[in-house]
């Protein structure tokens, strides 16, 4: 017989396991997990395109299994994950209540702009930072 079919009996169980390793996130508690996991990242100050990017992957975890989080929440805790004694950000910590003033809470688009003006700053400061050599 060309093509034949094989049954296999799953449980409901492996069937769950199959269906959360393909879509990933379960709901509130994986949010929970993420968000937690985001408020205790720490920020490095040469290591600040890492910290963007791993928040970035954290905020779409978020959205992905609907937790429930304000964008306005968000962007304010990461801006102050961000290294405090960096220049490159004096202005954006500044701004920040304004910014936030002027953003709906479901507005995600405006944590994905922020955080791009977060690695544009950071480029242009590390830019124009002389390197330093080292002579001995």
């Amino acid at each position: 017989m060309k093509g034949s079919l094989k049954c296999q009996t799953r449980t409901a169980h492996t069937v769950y396991d199959d269906l959360r390793r393909l879509y990933g996130l379960r709901g509130l508690s994986d949010g929970l997990t993420v968000f937690n996991a985001l408020m205790a990242l720490p920020c490095h100050p040469h290591r600040i395109q890492e910290f963007v990017i791993k928040w970035r992957a954290g905020v779409s975890r978020l959205l992905a299994c609907q937790y429930p989080i304000s964008s306005r929440l968000l962007i304010q805790q990461f801006v102050s994950h961000l290294p405090a004694d960096a220049p490159a950000f004096y202005s954006l910590r500044a701004g920040l209540v304004s910014r936030l003033q002027a953003i709906n809470d479901t507005d995600f688009n405006a944590f994905v702009s922020l955080s791009q003006e977060v690695i544009n700053l950071d480029n242009t400061f590390r830019q124009s930072t002389p390197s330093r050599s080292t002579n001995n």
